[in-house]
């Protein structure tokens, strides 16, 4: 039994999960407030994708960076902070 079916509109190509990365990561740089929904909707889209599809170190650092940073830009609006 399979409790969350991977969706199969989310089998994309690798490059596709590099580009949510980064959409979400220009979101994030963009809030002014912790709630968003637009950074909300594309947490959500990451759910059913697979990091470990991704190829090449470039790829994977890409991804892996800008959703340290989404989350991380996250928190400073959560916490009320402000970088700089």
């Amino acid at each position: 039994m399979t409790l969350n079916p991977p969706d199969p509109a989310s089998a994309d190509a690798p490059g596709e999960l590099v580009a949510l990365s980064r959409e979400l990561l220009a979101h994030a740089r963009a809030l002014d407030d912790a709630v968003s929904p637009e950074v909300r909707a594309l947490s959500a889209a990451l759910r059913h994708r697979d990091p470990f599809a991704l190829t090449g170190d470039t790829a994977r650092l890409a991804f892996w960076i800008n959703l340290y940073n989404a989350l991380f830009r996250h928190c400073l609006c959560a916490m009320k902070l402000r970088p700089g």
